[in-house]
């Protein structure tokens, strides 16, 4: 895997970057979903939790203010995948999401199955227990993936701070993509 990086940002192309492999989750309706989910599509990949206080509602921001202004033929999706199965159901994750865009997806799950999406991606996820012991934070990271219509990682993105870190990095993306 060939990565470019421009430090601006946090923008990593991935030349020849990995595969999502096939997986088998809950969207925010509660329906069986898995990896055809990104069948025809570009794919914005963000994973975050409901009760997050910082990194989640501001990116989530950024993703429902981004404009693309791509061919008729070409789509874009937002899926967020959450990090924090024991709170975040399906009904929690599409009341959450529709604060941001009715379009979003969400998934959730099994641990285990997420567990292995996560591991794909290199997310770390790690829960911080709060002194009262009832409460709890997860820690995750603030990358947006995106995902080609072959299921391939052809890009990463950090350190995002308006939707225009996202468009015009993921724009080029796309476009050289569809060279390749």
């Amino acid at each position: 895997m060939e990565i470019h990086q421009s430090s601006k940002i946090g923008l990593q192309l991935l030349m020849n970057g990995p595969i999502i492999e096939p997986f088998s989750l809950l969207n925010q309706l509660s329906e069986p979903t898995d990896e055809s989910i990104f069948d025809n599509k570009y794919t914005l990949l963000f994973f975050g939790f409901t009760f997050c206080p910082d990194i989640c509602p501001i990116t989530l921001a950024h993703l429902a203010n981004t404009n693309f202004n791509l061919s008729a033929n070409e789509e874009i999706q937002t899926i967020f995948v959450t990090v924090d199965p024991s709170r975040d159901s399906s009904e929690k994750i599409n009341a959450y999401l529709n604060n941001f865009s009715h379009s979003f997806i969400g998934l959730t799950g099994e641990e285990s199955a997420l567990k292995n999406l996560w591991s794909q991606l290199g997310i770390a996820v790690h829960q911080i227990n709060n002194a009262d012991g009832a409460n709890y934070n997860v820690t995750h990271s603030g990358v947006v993936f995106l995902i080609s219509p072959t299921y391939q990682i052809i890009g990463i993105v950090s350190n995002i701070t308006s939707p225009a870190d996202i468009e015009q990095p993921f724009k080029e993306l796309i476009s050289r993509h569809k060279e390749i």
